[in-house]
C-alpha cells in the first residue's frame, strides 16, 4: 500500500516538474505570470477620485434630448463654450471625426476647437490613410521601437489643422486581451505620433514638439519640454495603475448648468458612453469604456514619477524643488501620509542629500525622510478650521464628544488631580496616569528613527 502511494506522488511530482519546465521555457508563459502578478498587486490598491480630469458622457439621456447619433458638431461647439465659460482646461474628444458633418456644422466646430481642444485619430493597417503626425527631436533612433501602423485614419483636414492638438486612440492589448500598458508614441514609416493623453499634456504646457531618448535597448525616456521627463518601458509604453476613478456627468447636465469649482482647471474627456455608440475595453479592473483608458494613461503621467510640480499632484520628494510647500508626507515609501495631514498643515522642502530629503515643519523640527516617500504640492486646505469656535457646548454633542469632567472635580482614586477640602488646585495639570500635561516628552529615547531627527521642536 505504502509503495502505491509512493510511487502515485513520484509520477504527479514527476509531472509537475516536466509542466514547470515547459512552463517557463515559453516566454509567453513567463509574460502571463508577470502580468498576472501586476493586476494581483493592482487589486491591492483602493481607488480613489481623481481631482485632475473629468468625464462628460455622451448617454441615453443625451440621445433622447438630441436624437441620432452621431449628431451635429454644432452640439459640441456648444459644449465647448459652455466647459470654458465653467473654467475647464483642455477639452479632449476622443471621437474620431473623418468625415464631415451632415448637418454641416464644422464651420462652427472648427472655431471653438481652437481654445485648447484635442481631438482623435486612429491607426490602421490602410497605408492609403494619413493623420496628423508631430515633431520629435531625437536622441538616438527611437522608431525600430515604436508600434508601427500601415497608416493612419485622421480628422478631416479642417478640424485636424483647427484643434490645437490631435492624439492617437489605439491601445494594446497583452496576451490576454488586457489593455495594462499604453503607448505613448508610435509610428507610421519615419513619421511619429503621440497617443491622445501625451497630446493634452503637450497642449496644456504649450510646447510644439516632443523629446525622445533611445539607446540599445530600446526607448529611455521622453518628455515634452516644460514637463517632467517621462519613464516608460523599451515600447514607449506606460503601466496603467488604474488607481483613480473619475467624476462624471450628463453632456445634457453639462448643459443645462455646472457648478464652475467641479471643472475649474481640470481636463474634460467628452465621450460616448451609450449602449450601441460606446467601445468597451478589457482592463485588469473589469471591462471599462474607451475614454476610461484615456483618462487613465493621463492621470497616470500626471501622478506619478513624472509629474510636474504643481499644486495637488503627489510625486516622490526627490523630485520636488527645494523652498516646495508640501503636505501628507510619507515616512515610509508606500504607506501613505503619515505627516502634515490635517487642515492647513504644511512642510518645507528644505535639502536633498544622497538618498535623503530634509524637510522643517511648523514647530520647527527639521527631519530627515527617504528621497522616495511622496508627497503633496501645497499645504492642506482648510486652514481657518482651527479658528471655528463652536459657540455653545451642545454643538460638540452634536459631534458625539461627551462632556469632559475637571480632574480637581475627582475623587484621589480617579485622578492625580483630585480630592482635597476646597478647591484645591492639584498641583501641576497631569493625566490620569500621572504624565505631566505641559512639557513633559514622552518620546522614547530609544526610539530608533530619532537619528532622522537633526533639530527638535521649539518649545
Amino acid at each position: 500500500m505504502i509503495k502505491k502511494i509512493l510511487t502515485h506522488w513520484t509520477s504527479s511530482l514527476f509531472t509537475l516538474a516536466i509542466l514547470a519546465i515547459i512552463g517557463f521555457s515559453n516566454p509567453d508563459f513567463k509574460e502571463i505570470i508577470k502580468l498576472k502578478s501586476f493586476d494581483f498587486l493592482l487589486a491591492s490598491e483602493e481607488q480613489t477620485f481623481s481631482e485632475d480630469i473629468f468625464i462628460v458622457e455622451i448617454d441615453e439621456a443625451t440621445l433622447d434630448v438630441k436624437g441620432q447619433y452621431p449628431f451635429s458638431r454644432v452640439h459640441y461647439s456648444f459644449l465647448i463654450e459652455k466647459l470654458r465659460d465653467a473654467g475647464a482646461g483642455v477639452i479632449v474628444f476622443p471621437i474620431l471625426f473623418s468625415e464631415e458633418d451632415r448637418a454641416d456644422g464644422d464651420w462652427v466646430f472648427k472655431e471653438t476647437l481652437k481654445a485648447g481642444t484635442v481631438i482623435a485619430q486612429l491607426g490602421t493597417n490602410d497605408i492609403n490613410k494619413n493623420g496628423v503626425p508631430r515633431g520629435v527631436a531625437k536622441i538616438g533612433d527611437p522608431l525600430p521601437y515604436l508600434f508601427e501602423w500601415g497608416g493612419m485614419l485622421g480628422p478631416i483636414p479642417e478640424l485636424g489643422q483647427s484643434a490645437n492638438g490631435v492624439g492617437v486612440v489605439n491601445t494594446a492589448p497583452e496576451l490576454d486581451g488586457v489593455v495594462r500598458r499604453v503607448p505613448l508614441l508610435m509610428r507610421i514609416g519615419e513619421d511619429v505620433y503621440p497617443s491622445i493623453a501625451i497630446e493634452v499634456i503637450r497642449v496644456a504646457v504649450g510646447d510644439p514638439s516632443y523629446q525622445v531618448k533611445a539607446g540599445e535597448g530600446g526607448i529611455q525616456a521622453m518628455r515634452v519640454p516644460g514637463f517632467a521627463t517621462i519613464e516608460t518601458d523599451a515600447n514607449a509604453r506606460v503601466w496603467l495603475r488604474h488607481d483613480k476613478t473619475f467624476h462624471t456627468m450628463s453632456m445634457i447636465d453639462v448643459e443645462e448648468g455646472v457648478n464652475d469649482l467641479l471643472l475649474f482647471g481640470k481636463t474634460v474627456i467628452v465621450s460616448p458612453t451609450a449602449a450601441g455608440i460606446s467601445n468597451i475595453i478589457a482592463t485588469p479592473r473589469g471591462e471599462q469604456y474607451s475614454h476610461y483608458i484615456t483618462a487613465s494613461t493621463l492621470q497616470t503621467v500626471l501622478s506619478g514619477e513624472s509629474a510636474t510640480p504643481e499644486i495637488g499632484n503627489a510625486m516622490p520628494v526627490n523630485n520636488i524643488p527645494l523652498g516646495t510647500i508640501i503636505s501628507c508626507i510619507e515616512l515610509n515609501p508606500g504607506k501613505g501620509a503619515s505627516i502634515s495631514r490635517s487642515a492647513g498643515s504644511f512642510a518645507q522642502l528644505m535639502a536633498k542629500e544622497g538618498r535623503y530629503v530634509t524637510i522643517k515643519l511648523p514647530s520647527g523640527e527639521t527631519r530627515m525622510i527617504l528621497n522616495n516617500c511622496y508627497a503633496t504640492i501645497g499645504a492642506v486646505s482648510n486652514s481657518d478650521n482651527q479658528l471655528i469656535s463652536s459657540g455653545k457646548a451642545g454643538r460638540k454633542r452634536w459631534l458625539g464628544r461627551r462632556p469632559r469632567t475637571r480632574p480637581v472635580a475627582m475623587n484621589p482614586v480617579d485622578h492625580p488631580m483630585g480630592g482635597g477640602e476646597g478647591k484645591a488646585s492639584g498641583g501641576h495639570p497631569r493625566s490620569r496616569k500621572g504624565i505631566p500635561a505641559k512639557g513633559f516628552r514622552t518620546r522614547s529615547k530609544k526610539k530608533s528613527s530619532s537619528k532622522f531627527i537633526i533639530e527638535r521642536r521649539k518649545k
